[in-house]
Parts: C-alpha cells; sequence; structure tokens
C-alpha cells in the first residue's frame, strides 16, 4: 500500500501491526533462493517441462486417451488436458488418486466441460524426461482405460517413483566453480541453519527490523 499522504501511512502502519502480517523473513530468503535457482537454471528447466508435457500428452493419445489439443501439437506450457469422455471426470480423478497419481479435474476450455488437468513441472524437477512421461501416459491409459487390476498398478507407480527422490534444478545441485550440476556437490544451502527465532533470542537489546535486515544480508553474502 503506498501513498503520498503520511497522515494515512501512519494510520495504516498502526493498524497492520494487528491485521497484517507481513515480515517473514524465512519466506523472503525462500523466494530469494528460488529467484537465483530460476536465474541459473529457468530457461533449461523450463523448456523440459514443456518437452515432457508434449511427450506425456503425445503418449496418452497413442493410448487412446483423448486429449482435445492434440491438433495444436498438444500444448505449449506445463499443462496437459484430457477428456475422460464417458467416464465423469470427478471419478477418473478417484481411479487416478487411489493409483497414487495426483491430476486436477477442472473444466477444460477447449471441450466446455469437465476434464482432467495434468501438469509436469514437478515431476520435471524430480529429474523426468521423455522416457519417464511415456511410462507415466502407459500408467494413466491402465488406470482408466484397462481392465488390469489397480492394485497392481498402484504397486508398479510406487516402485516407479521410488527412483525420482532427488530435486534438479536446485542450488543444492550446483558447483559454483564449474557451473555445472555435481552429484558431489558441497551442499551450500543445506549447510546453512536459517533458525532466525532461534538466534534472536540470544540477542537482548537489538530491534526485530535491524536484526532481520543483518541476519538477511549475512545469509544472502554467504549464499
Amino acid at each position: 500500500i503506498l501513498s503520498n499522504n503520511k497522515n494515512y501511512m501512519d494510520k495504516i502502519d498502526n493498524m497492520s501491526n494487528d491485521t497484517i502480517s507481513s515480515i517473514h523473513t524465512g519466506s523472503l530468503l525462500a523466494l530469494y533462493m528460488s529467484v537465483i535457482e530460476m536465474k541459473k537454471f529457468g530457461i533449461k528447466y523450463a523448456h523440459q517441462v514443456v518437452k515432457n508435457a508434449k511427450t506425456l500428452g503425445k503418449s496418452l493419445a497413442k493410448y487412446g486417451v483423448d486429449i482435445p489439443t492434440l491438433k495444436k501439437d498438444v500444448t505449449e506450457t506445463h499443462q496437459v488436458w484430457i477428456d475422460t469422455g464417458s467416464i465423469n471426470p470427478l471419478k477418473a480423478y478417484e481411479m487416478l488418486a487411489r493409483c497414487n497419481i495426483n491430476t486436477n479435474p477442472i473444466r477444460i476450455p477447449a471441450i466446455q466441460k469437465m476434464g482432467i488437468r495434468l501438469g509436469t513441472a514437478e515431476i520435471t524437477r524430480l529429474g523426468m524426461k521423455e522416457k519417464e512421461m511415456k511410462q507415466i501416459a502407459k500408467f494413466i491409459s491402465e488406470i482408466l482405460f484397462d481392465s488390469k487390476n489397480k492394485t497392481s498398478i498402484k504397486r508398479e507407480v510406487i516402485k516407479f517413483c521410488s527412483k525420482y527422490q532427488k530435486i534438479y534444478f536446485t542450488l543444492d545441485n550446483y558447483n559454483t566453480e564449474s557451473n555445472t550440476i555435481s552429484s558431489t556437490n558441497n551442499n551450500s544451502i543445506k549447510k546453512q541453519r536459517f533458525e532466525i527465532h532461534a538466534i534472536r533470542n540470544n540477542k537482548k537489546g537489538i530491534s526485530y527490523e535491524k536484526f532481520a535486515t543483518e541476519y538477511a544480508e549475512n545469509i544472502f553474502a554467504k549464499i
């Protein structure tokens, strides 16, 4: 909230202490690190997200799943839409969820009715690429249309996901000397202990604003 009227701003400041929560240094640091990650990895990450979405959509279509936007090269974003046809979208959502595949039932503009929305942002950060998208498409088609035992599919999904427990496109995997991803990285971010309140408790007589500023500047310098 901005104004050039000091009277208004004084009233807003006095009121905000009781009604607005706006000083979250921990969240600020997390946002700062996310911005750095996007600066270092954002383009490569975004390209892989879209490639994964295209592969997922095309692979689903090969298994007979109705993809409304297939004629437009499936997608240009992280999203893939499914027309579940005779299957109620909420039912389809439940079937997939029971097999540990999270989706989003939502109204799809291309068909003007409810369908299923998939996204590739999170699985891309787990290191999955085009090969994995083809396997995910197979899982989805089996869950929705095949008579295969759903319990066995769930076990296969869990086994599949267990191979992808590391997060990519992150500062924890960034070697600042070689400017490359390293499996033997120094985990510089993990070494930082962002315990602002615990540290402040040992520093009496210092204002929260001053302490938060000094603390943030110190962490930013280390990063």
